[in-house]
């Protein structure tokens, strides 16, 4: 996964009641962010004209954990995931000037030929271009704070030497999360994940399928793989 990182400094317009600000402002960032991503591996606004193509977005889901300031600076980080011939997921994360996560988004995207105004693939090239290092990356098994061992080929999480059985949906949440540590996830984007953007049901089942994953660990080990991390989501530990 290739993130894509880039600063703003909040300005008077970017600002409402309290300095902080607003969500036209960070809609804003995002999409400017997304942007010159796609213009730096020459797949953005400005390559257009040349290549007939563009990106349109279908949908967004945006979670604001506090608002910075006026005249701080803000971070933005985004990446693009599951990508398939016909769309593609944008996520992103903002953080404020002391570094603390402030908004989680994901978005979903189409390219459209602009000559035909009509939906286009999504080519292996593109793709390619967006996650660069997947050229050469494999799942391979990998070992967590030495009791747990995940392969991710075969889809087999072992504690202790033991084969834990779990659902196909909770391997897809522990392979998500085990494959991220660290990085914060909240439930709507979980369930996006492992469920699909479009799928019908409630983010709050991602709630009763940690309990579970939690608990079935427990039996075999005390310590903790995932972290709620309250008001925001979940998190695998590093």
């Amino acid at each position: 996964m290739a993130v894509y990182k880039c600063k703003y400094r909040i300005g008077f317009t970017d600002i409402y009641k309290n300095n902080e600000i607003n969500n036209r402002a960070i809609i804003k960032i995002l999409e400017n962010a997304g942007g010159m991503h796609s213009d730096s591996i020459k797949c953005g606004y400005s390559d257009v004209e040349r290549t007939g193509r563009g990106w349109v977005i279908l949908a967004w889901k945006i979670k604001v954990l506090s608002r910075p300031k006026y005249n701080t600076e803000v971070e933005t980080h985004t990446w693009v995931r599951d990508i398939n011939k016909i769309f593609t997921y944008r996520d992103y994360e903002m953080y404020d000037e002391g570094g603390k996560l402030a908004v989680i988004a994901t978005s979903k995207w189409a390219m459209i030929d602009t000559k035909r105004g009509k939906i286009a693939e999504i080519t292996p090239e593109i793709e390619k271009d967006y996650n660069p290092e997947e050229r050469h990356q494999q799942k391979t098994e990998y070992r967590f704070m030495d009791e747990m061992l995940i392969d991710y080929s075969e889809k087999i999480v072992a504690i202790a030497g033991h084969r834990m059985e779990f659902t196909k949906i909770e391997y897809q949440i522990i392979e998500f999360l085990s494959m991220h540590p660290g990085q914060v996830f909240d439930k709507e984007r979980i369930y996006a994940q492992v469920c699909g953007y479009d799928a019908e049901g409630d983010s709050r089942t991602i709630t009763e399928l940690v309990r579970r994953i939690r608990k079935k660990i427990a039996d075999y080990s005390e310590k903790e793989y995932i972290e709620t991390v309250w008001g925001i989501g979940y998190r695998w530990k590093k």
